[in-house]
């Protein structure tokens, strides 16, 4: 009786063995369907990656002919790849916004006697919030308003040095002649 329920021990023990190869077993083939499947949309994402690449280059490409081909009217307004308005003048490109802030700052240091910071701050309240990424820097700008300024011979709003002040030839003559 005894050598009954020691033989019956063993065979539940072997039953028990038997049972948690057959779960490890399934669990690990579950792991590999889980593996695969990952591995098949990582696959499909890819290649519709690669897809949308592909396409956004043939367009570009075809693009790139029509404007080769039959090349816009100077002076005109185009598109640029990323969607965004350029003026085509002479074969160079211009973003209208910043075009317009360069010409509005040039045309204001000849006309005017204002501070640079006057001036600056003036255009770029005139600028959009998408093109303000584009225009110069204060300091660039700055500089471009003083050589407008020389090359135009108009005097800076507060001169640093004697050499700096201008005077008319008018006001240049003395009681002495």
């Amino acid at each position: 009786m005894q050598q009954a329920a020691r033989d019956a021990k063993l065979e539940k023990g072997r039953e028990d063995a038997r049972e948690s190869e057959r779960e490890a077993l399934e669990r690990a083939t579950q792991e590999r369907i889980l593996a695969n499947e990952e591995t098949e949309k990582i696959a499909k994402e890819k290649a519709k990656s690669e897809l949308r690449t592909k396409r956004l280059r043939d367009e570009t490409e075809a693009q790139a002919t029509r404007v080769r081909e039959d090349p816009p009217a100077i002076g005109a307004i185009i598109k640029s790849v990323r969607d965004a308005d350029q003026l085509l003048c002479d074969g160079y490109r211009y973003r209208r916004e910043k075009t317009r802030y360069n010409y509005e700052i040039r045309q204001r240091a000849k006309q005017s006697h204002d501070s640079p910071r006057t001036i600056i701050s003036d255009a770029r309240m005139n600028v959009s919030a998408e093109a303000a990424a584009l225009i110069p820097q204060y300091t660039t700008t700055q500089r471009a308003i003083e050589r407008t300024r020389k090359e135009n011979d108009v005097a800076r709003p507060t001169p640093t040095t004697f050499a700096d002040i201008v005077l008319p030839d008018e006001l240049k003559v003395n009681s002495r002649g």
